[in-house]
C-alpha cells in the first residue's frame, strides 16, 4: 500500500473550500490507527491521506527515477 487519500471539493455556491469535518477525520484516524506507528496521518488542503511514515514527497519520486521511462535520465 502506497497511500490513501480521502479528497474535498470546492464549493462554488459558498465561494468557500470545504475542509474535513471532525467526523471524517475522525473516519481516517480510526482507519489508520491499526496501522500505526508505520502509517501517519496527513491533513492537506481538501484531502486527508494516510500514509507510510517513512515515505514522502521525495521517495517517491526517487522510485519513479528508477524505472522505466525514467531511469538513466539524471
Amino acid at each position: 500500500m502506497q497511500s490513501l487519500e480521502s479528497q474535498f471539493a470546492e464549493l462554488p455556491a459558498l465561494n468557500a473550500v470545504t475542509v474535513p469535518d471532525l467526523w471524517q477525520q475522525q473516519a481516517v484516524a480510526a482507519l489508520a490507527a491499526p496501522l500505526a506507528p508505520e502509517f501517519e496521518v496527513l491533513q492537506g488542503d481538501m484531502v486527508l491521506e494516510i500514509k507510510p511514515h517513512s515515505l514522502d514527497k521525495a521517495t517517491a519520486i526517487e522510485g519513479f527515477m528508477r524505472e522505466e521511462p525514467f531511469a538513466g535520465r539524471i
